[in-house]
């Protein structure tokens, strides 16, 4: 497993401001006029006065060698640029990021998709070497469609970039089979540099997510033990520690759920046993971290 590198600014805080920066690198690379991309697409725009802009097709073969000589260099190294698919409901994220690391010689974002369902077809359609996914997406769960990705290409390298890292995340980031697991609060280029990573072979986990996991005795990376306390609940104990943290009463869990205020305390005493949690407010911190209720 290997820790990505530090650099600045984040991808947060560079997004907005790189977008107009990287559309033009954009297309000057591609000879194309600069114009808006729609929300799911192939990034494939046509231009009345340039030169032949790269098609869908084109996408999905190496990049042609330039004619010039001068660029021959620079040809040979789009001709092994790694094939990129971003999925991703933001659109500003998903575009301003395309556009990032599309200004990289060797990764060639080939289309961007804004739920899981689209992006299963891209994937099937232009058959890429990388997808970063999104978690937190309307539509199809991304676990479910990480599944049928792992399935049905398993060549396909599975990378999860989101801004939460709770513990239901990453042990299911972990069962689906993924390479990485990056944070949103990390710069572009170090997104970039785990993408290479990646594709030689190594595992690639963000800070925040690296520090929940341990190596087992198998050489593999699994969350470390204090951060599966959630797996250790059952699934009544983690529905009244939703309700819990939401404000109710142990009357009113045991009238949302039709069982005894009596059955309500014992599932709270075991709850916070496992947890090693003994105040309610941090119960609802926990719950909230967690992703098991809203703030």
């Amino acid at each position: 497993m290997v820790a990505p590198p530090t650099f600045s600014p984040t991808l947060a805080s560079t997004l907005a401001s790189s977008h107009s920066h990287s559309e033009r690198a954009l297309h000057s690379r591609l000879g194309t006029s600069a114009h808006a991309q729609p929300d799911s697409a192939p990034f494939a725009s046509p231009s009345p006065s340039g030169p032949t802009p790269r098609t869908a097709s084109d996408a999905l073969s190496p990049r042609a060698l330039p004619k010039d000589d001068s660029l021959a260099q620079e040809g040979r190294a789009f001709a092994q640029a790694i094939r990129v698919i971003l999925i991703d409901d933001h659109a500003l994220v998903r575009e301003s990021l395309a556009q990032r690391l599309l200004a990289e010689d060797d990764l060639d974002v080939v289309a961007t998709a804004a739920d899981a369902d689209t992006g299963l077809a891209h994937i099937h359609e232009y058959q890429p070497d990388v997808v970063l996914m999104d978690i937190d997406m309307p539509g199809q769960d991304c676990f479910e469609a990480a599944s049928r990705l792992r399935r049905e290409y398993p060549t396909v390298h599975l990378v999860f970039l989101s801004a939460h890292t709770n513990d239901r995340y990453i042990e299911s980031a972990i069962a689906v089979g993924a390479k990485g697991y990056l944070s949103k609060s990390q710069p572009p280029r170090e997104v970039a540099e785990s993408i290479r990573l990646i594709v030689a072979g190594k595992t690639v986990f963000c800070p925040e997510v690296r520090s929940r996991l341990v190596d087992n005795d198998k050489g593999q990376l699994v969350p470390a033990a204090s951060a599966t306390r959630l797996s250790s609940l059952s699934p009544r104990e983690q529905e009244v520690l939703r309700h819990l943290a939401q404000g109710l009463s142990k009357r009113q869990v045991a009238r949302v759920m039709h069982i005894s205020v009596k059955t309500v305390g014992a599932h709270t005493t075991s709850l916070m046993a496992k947890l090693d949690i003994h105040d309610r407010v941090d119960l609802a911190r926990y719950a909230i971290r967690e992703g098991i209720t809203e703030a």
